[in-house]
């Protein structure tokens, strides 16, 4: 893990997805959204066993998600990192869940019983983005892209990719300064 010290006590958790480390844009820039906004951030890093499974992602997760004190974080999850909904949404959190898996029933249950602040971001042209499924989700804000795949850019435009990461920036900016 690598923790950020931020100025305002708030405090976020950023769950990589499996491929996807905290590195990557995407999450690369909701840590700097995050950090300019004043808020510390934790960054999951995975461990070899802690992907043998999606039992020990969840495992994992959890016990990163016990040692969070604030009493209203905010959890960044990307793809993988997403099996943290249930667990999130059970405990009230507010959160920003980047290409979610939403072909598994359990986070498709979860959605329906959003009571917090949520955004879901994900592309038309990803296998694991049900636009429908984002739609009903509990008064979640959705971002959907046109032609984005699960990395949320355009395969073979890298400028197109470009400005759907500025949307995405732009779109967490204005979240987290509503939280």
């Amino acid at each position: 893990m690598t923790f950020y010290q931020g100025t305002n006590g708030r405090v976020a958790v950023l769950i990589p997805g499996r491929s996807y480390s905290p590195n990557h844009p995407l999450l690369y820039y909701a840590r700097e959204v995050l950090l300019v906004q004043g808020w510390s951030v934790e960054e999951v890093w995975w461990n070899p066993e802690d992907l043998a499974s999606e039992e020990a992602v969840i495992r994992r997760v959890e016990a990163v998600l016990d040692t969070v004190t604030d009493p209203s974080p905010l959890v960044v999850g990307k793809s993988l990192g997403s099996l943290a909904l249930p667990l999130v949404v059970q405990r009230g959190w507010s959160a920003i869940w980047l290409t979610p898996l939403l072909n598994d029933p359990e986070l498709i249950a979860a959605l329906k019983n959003v009571k917090s602040k949520t955004l879901l971001v994900g592309g038309t042209a990803d296998d694991c983005w049900d636009s429908d499924v984002a739609r009903g989700a509990s008064g979640a804000q959705v971002l959907e892209l046109p032609g984005a795949d699960h990395g949320l850019e355009i395969s073979g435009n890298p400028l197109a990719s470009v400005e759907l990461l500025k949307e995405i920036v732009a779109t967490m900016t204005l979240f987290v300064e509503s939280l």
